[in-house]
């Protein structure tokens, strides 16, 4: 449908137009149901027809008609399965209730009419899953395209390889670890002798002057040593 008031229908198939329907007003939206009834958008007013006859191009007759006050239409949508109908315009959106417009029976054999993008690709993953044998199924992607051995063979190389598996890592020395360098205490008297104050300071200040008085009573008593027992001294 178009701003000339006419609504034209085509066959993809043959890319031709079969029919056409005219109007008096300018069309702004148009949607077919579920049921064969078609809507038609003019201005702020919405006309439902029933018993379209797309063949003859007779107009058919109002089945029902809403007017939406205050404001332009801008687009009119039949809900599937459902007898309802949505209206978007300038103030909102607003629904009105058109019997007969939906399908009450949909395909038992497809689920959930109304799934989203994830639900159908999950479904699809679960139909080729299920015509799949339990044999075909596998965790190990290497399998594909190998020939079927010996059930009993290739039990035979699992547990030989488990075994020297087994073997290889009881030949592994184990590591010494030294124990208790990682207890609490440990770590708090490392970190306690890496901090410099004032006792800490006068302390080394003692040890060398220790250092130093022993060094000087060796000298003195090297001295009155005789030169072939000074080795004995150091």
């Amino acid at each position: 449908g178009g701003s000339d008031g006419v609504v034209k229908l085509w066959d993809l198939r043959m890319f031709k137009e079969v029919s056409r329907l005219h109007f008096k007003k300018a069309i702004s939206s148009l949607d077919i149901s579920q049921r064969g009834l078609l809507g038609v958008g003019f201005q702020n007013c919405v006309s439902i027809y029933k018993d379209v006859d797309v063949v003859s191009g007779i107009k058919p007759s109002v089945y029902m008609r809403h007017k939406v006050n205050g404001s332009p239409l801008e687009r009119f949508r039949f809900r599937p399965f459902e007898d309802v109908g949505v209206l978007s315009h300038s103030n909102g959106i607003s629904s009105i209730v058109v019997p007969g417009a939906g399908e009450a029976k949909f395909d038992s054999l497809d689920v959930n009419p109304f799934q989203d993008r994830k639900q159908r690709n999950e479904a699809q993953v679960r139909s080729l899953l299920d015509k799949l044998s339990p044999d075909m199924i596998s965790l190990d992607p290497n399998i594909i395209g190998t020939l079927e051995r010996d059930l009993e063979a290739a039990r035979n190389e699992k547990r030989m390889l488990a075994d020297e598996a087994d073997r290889n890592k009881a030949k592994k020395p184990e590591k010494k670890r030294m124990r208790g360098r990682s207890k609490v205490g440990k770590k708090l008297a490392r970190k306690r002798g890496n901090i410099l104050d004032a006792s800490s300071a006068k302390y080394r200040k003692h040890l060398e002057e220790i250092e130093r008085d022993a060094s000087d009573n060796n000298d003195d008593v090297g001295d009155s040593v005789p030169q072939a027992l000074k080795r004995f001294l150091k």
